[in-house]
């Protein structure tokens, strides 16, 4: 299947100097938050740079031409990147007619995730305003940075606003998936993932590498089932048990590769943290980690970025609620991995549901190098400023034991408890926030 190609075509709206829209909604932020840019502010852009002037959009070949238009890559669903530019154009799809959108997100200090609305293709005052006061932070406290604000586009085919673009230059744009040249598993292995979940093969596998539909798996299945014969239920359950233990790593990365991205990135989470600078939940994956061709490693996509003051003398609240904050981060950054966890009673007695979660848990933090290597950091900074002991030991515990803590955790793993438990769907058809676990906590 050939990827569509896409281009940026001029469209009404309005564009706006760095400084200008600061003006406009540095309210969105806190008093603390506000600082940080304010201090920064003289080294924001107060113009538009002449090529930016005009908003654009980003459109496919299959849309209609309105005008003239430039080739460009596609960066997710929304944003865009020229290459020969080297300018980031984050949220430049506005739909045609407004399209609500649910995201999960985490907050400092929050118990369990929370669903935020928002427009589809587009970015909101402020997330546009949180991604320019991580970029004001780093700056500031001379931490690696990729990302200089241009300018920002507000969309407006109409009297309504259909929402915002962040326009910024990036040097370099090679995502960490991208790099390696050992990454693509076979063409067997792909079917096989395919049998483990199809929902997470479609995540791994870049569709225009290998893309099977539904139908086509389904058949693929049934062929070899014949071959062999067996029922379906009967191969599907024999292949997964040839999976246990095979996928207990980073799905289709050399070892050599994982081992320096996880350090990197772990170094770079853990000075943000420490610093005050949390990215919090969404887009924290690490897809969203730009490597240099010198192997810099940076973090990108700030749009629900917070700052928080770092006392020099932690009480067991704040060590609570900024040790969840980072291992939520943590394991959002953490690579996918895949390693059937079966469960004979998926009841939904308590004691069933606790026993399932620990059972995954421990699953994934016996597997995770960077959930490892993150801990021994966390501690170590910690043991640095003074705040080791019984205190931190409760604060921890006291984090692992919240809603949001299990929920994250179940998603680092593909497991039978995370579809028997975890309806994610749930959350995007109902109106208000509902948690998985409607019924209770482990």
């Amino acid at each position: 299947m050939t990827e569509l190609q896409s281009f940026l075509e001029e469209t009404e709206g309005t564009s706006y100097s760095i400084r200008d829209f600061v003006e406009r909604h540095i309210s969105v932020l806190t008093p603390t938050e506000q600082q940080v840019v304010r201090t920064g502010f003289q080294l924001l852009p107060d113009s538009i740079p002449a090529n930016l002037s005009k908003p654009v959009k980003r459109v496919s070949e299959q849309d209609p031409e309105n005008g003239s238009r430039r080739k460009i890559q596609t960066l997710g669903r929304r944003s865009a990147y020229d290459a020969d530019a080297h300018i980031k154009f984050k949220g430049c799809s506005p739909p045609a007619e407004p399209k609500p959108h649910a995201n999960r997100f985490y907050f400092f200090g929050d118990d369990r995730f929370r669903i935020v609305k928002d427009s589809f293709g587009v970015m909101e005052p402020e997330s546009v305003m949180r991604e320019l006061l991580a970029i004001s932070f780093l700056e500031q406290e001379q931490l690696p940075n990729v990302l200089h604000p241009l300018c920002v586009y507000e969309y407006k085919p109409s009297e309504r606003t259909a929402g915002y673009c962040l326009v910024m230059h990036s040097e370099h744009n090679e995502r960490l998936p991208d790099m390696d040249p050992d990454q693509d598993a076979n063409h067997a292995d792909h079917l096989r993932l395919a049998i483990f979940d199809q929902q997470l093969f479609r995540k791994l596998v870049p569709f225009q590498k290998v893309w099977m539909d539904e139908q086509t798996i389904q058949q693929w299945i049934a062929n070899e089932a014949q071959k062999k014969g067996m029922s379906i239920e009967d191969y599907v359950r024999v292949e997964k048990e040839k999976l246990l233990g095979q996928y207990d790593k980073p799905f289709g990365h050399s070892p050599g590769f994982v081992e320096e991205a996880i350090e990197k990135q772990t170094e770079l989470l853990i000075t943000f943290q420490f610093r005050g600078l949390l990215r919090n939940m969404a887009n924290g994956h690490n897809e969203n980690t730009i490597i240099s061709p010198s192997r810099e490693y940076f973090l990108c996509d700030f749009e629900t970025a917070a700052v928080i003051p770092i006392p020099a003398h932690a009480d067991e609240k704040f060590l609570r609620d900024f040790c969840l904050a980072g291992v939520i981060e943590s394991m959002e950054l953490d690579f996918r991995y895949v390693a059937f966890v079966p469960h004979a009673d998926l009841s939904k007695t308590p004691e069933n549901r606790a026993q399932a979660f620990h059972s995954v848990f421990d699953k994934y933090s016996g597997i995770s190098e960077l959930f490892r290597r993150y801990h021994e950091r966390f501690y170590e900074e910690c043991r640095a400023r003074g705040w080791a002991g019984r205190t931190l030991d409760r604060a921890i515990e006291s984090a692992r034991d919240t809603p949001v803590f299990a929920d994250q955790a179940l998603l680092r793993i593909d497991n039978d408890f995370v579809h028997a438990f975890y309806p994610f769907s749930q959350y995007l058809k109902n109106t208000q926030l509902i948690t998985p676990w409607g019924w209770g906590y482990p």
